[in-house]
């Protein structure tokens, strides 16, 4: 959209991992998208692992930026027993592990799995469902999502796996703003000198940044 500004462009690890900043409510974040091939011998790419690689790159975002992060892709791991509905146990733990220790380290949540319980699958088989794609998105933000769903592809697209779309919103539903902390109107009348002892005017004074002048 030419609405919407974005930055810094540029491929992390070519054909599997690409990043950009956009500027969105209010603020700039960083967008990775990652494709993780289905097989393991297609997942070595240029001697490095594609999730090993993704990573690395964080450690060092970690460092150089404050951006808020969302990084979505598929995975072609299920990271959730509850997002896979094969009757065989899921073969990919170290994956698994490396995603769910990616997301811990740089405070991440899984955008749908954080206030929904049931699962939202992506994939499907001939006998059975699994969620292969996610959207992670920094955890201070979790308040600006309204919900992850499914986007509706037109037919002309062909697709093997379902597409996640995360909504956010600028107000956080169902809650309102924080009412501004009030000091007791007696503090502040003439009397405050006589109703409250030196060391503990003192503390109050330095703790709320209390102005006597005005």
């Amino acid at each position: 959209s030419p609405n919407i500004k974005h930055r810094n462009a540029h491929v992390i690890l070519p054909g599997y991992i690409v990043s950009a900043e956009f500027y969105i409510l209010n603020q700039w974040f960083t967008f990775i998208s990652v494709y993780a091939a289905p097989n393991s011998c297609k997942r070595k790419t240029q001697k490095d692992d594609i999730l090993l690689k993704l990573i690395d790159y964080l450690d060092i975002f970690s460092t150089t930026s404050n951006n808020p992060l969302i990084i979505s892709g598929d995975f072609n791991t299920v990271i959730r027993d509850m997002d896979n509905t094969s009757p065989r146990k899921y073969q990919d733990m170290k994956n698994r592990e490396r995603i769910n220790e990616l997301l811990i380290n740089n405070h991440l949540i899984d955008s749908h799995g954080h206030q929904n319980s049931n699962p939202l699958f992506t994939f499907s088989g001939q006998t059975y469902s699994k969620r292969l794609d996610y959207i992670f998105i920094s955890r201070p933000f979790t308040n600006k999502i309204r919900n992850t769903e499914i986007l509706a592809t037109p037919p002309t697209i062909n697709f093997d796996h379902l597409v996640p779309t995360l909504h956010l919103q600028e107000t956080p539903k169902n809650q309102c703003a924080a009412p501004p902390f009030r000091i007791q109107p007696y503090l502040l009348n003439s009397q405050f000198d006589d109703l409250v002892e030196p060391q503990l005017k003192a503390l109050i004074e330095n703790l709320l940044v209390f102005d006597r002048n005005q």
